[in-house]
């Protein structure tokens, strides 16, 4: 069973999964871009010892990104969006679909050309933001989203009940609130306290 070996996550039991996902290995040729930088830099501002311990460095910034991108893990249910991040600590994060607001798609020059983005997604629910970085087929991957969102808000909008409980007692609460000041009121002329 596929869901098993997403053991950091607990489904419900109505709970399929759609759509399962890793960032882009190739998403760490930007940092190691960027990173071969410092020892250059380095070497013609400091020279040879100083561009050495720049490369250690830039090796090391480059490795914590490959890991990072291997310890990352994006799972789309019928009912929540979920992603696992951390390489020393583990962070999880949820949303429920029916509390997503917006998706957007972008993608840098990199993942223009080899074909890799990020789809980002803003909710109401507590996640808040919550980033799919560097995917194969960001547009799919929107689109799935999309489909499955609408699909989520249109359930929870025929699950709900016209009147609920929470409603009725807000209308007990309004009434305890009213014989209160009533209360108060009589009190106050009573006592000549206007």
């Amino acid at each position: 069973m596929e869901s098993e070996q997403y053991d950091w996550v607990t489904f419900d039991d109505d709970e399929d999964i759609i759509w399962t996902g890793k960032p882009r290995v190739a998403a760490v040729i930007k940092t190691a871009l960027f990173t071969m930088f410092l020892p250059v830099g380095a070497y013609f501002y400091s020279g040879i010892g100083a561009a050495g311990i720049a490369l250690l460095i830039a090796v090391g910034i480059t490795v914590l990104s490959y890991l990072g991108i291997q310890n990352t893990d994006y799972v789309l249910t019928n009912k929540r969006l979920y992603r696992k991040t951390g390489v020393l600590s583990e962070q999880t994060e949820s949303a429920p679909l029916n509390k997503i607001q917006n998706t957007s798609l972008s993608k840098d020059i990199i993942g223009s050309w080899r074909g890799f983005g990020t789809v980002s997604i803003s909710t109401a629910a507590g996640a808040g933001d919550i980033s799919i970085k560097n995917i194969n087929d960001p547009s799919d991957l929107k689109r799935l989203l999309s489909k499955q969102t609408a699909s989520a808000t249109a359930d929870a909008s025929s699950e709900q009940d016209p009147i609920s409980e929470s409603d009725v007692g807000i209308d007990e609460l309004t009434d305890e609130v009213k014989r209160f000041r009533e209360n108060i009121e009589d009190f106050n002329k009573q006592t000549g306290n206007q």
